[in-house]
Parts: structure tokens; sequence; C-alpha cells
């Protein structure tokens, strides 16, 4: 999994789906809603050769558990907060 900046153009990776929408229908901006901040998204991959994910979850101010994704695959930072 990886999170792109849209505001910053950033490509989808190769073998990668961008997750736009969510189940309901509505934006998979995770700033959606935030004033000034820029459209961060997550990219999945799949695949037989990585379990399945189950689970998202996106904190603030916690101890996260799992897999932190820190920078997109462009090298900016995934932070979602605003800037």
């Amino acid at each position: 999994m990886v999170v792109l900046n849209a505001n910053e153009n950033e490509s989808v990776p190769v073998g990668f789906l961008l997750v736009d929408k969510t189940v309901g229908g509505l934006p998979a901006d995770l700033n959606h809603g935030s004033f000034n901040a820029p459209c961060m998204y997550i990219c999945i991959r799949r695949g037989k050769d990585k379990p399945p994910i189950v689970r998202v979850d996106v904190v603030q101010g916690e101890q996260a558990k799992g897999e932190v994704i820190r920078r997109t695959p462009h090298s900016r930072s995934a932070n979602i907060n605003n800037r």
C-alpha cells in the first residue's frame, strides 16, 4: 500500500490501483473536507504474494499499530495533516 499526493501530480505506481471512492461512493481523498490540504489517496497492490489488506486505520496523535506509511513513492511526505 502507498499514499499519493494528487496535488503534486504523482502517478500511480505500476501494479497498484488508486482507491478514489469509498464503498459508499464518496471521495476517498484522505483530506476530503479539510481546508487548504493536499488531496491524498491510498493505492493498493493486489496479488497472491502478500496477505490481503483487511483493515486500514488513519490515526492522529496515537501510536500506530502495523505498517506506517511516511513517504510517497515519489519521496514526498505522506503526512495528511495540514501543512
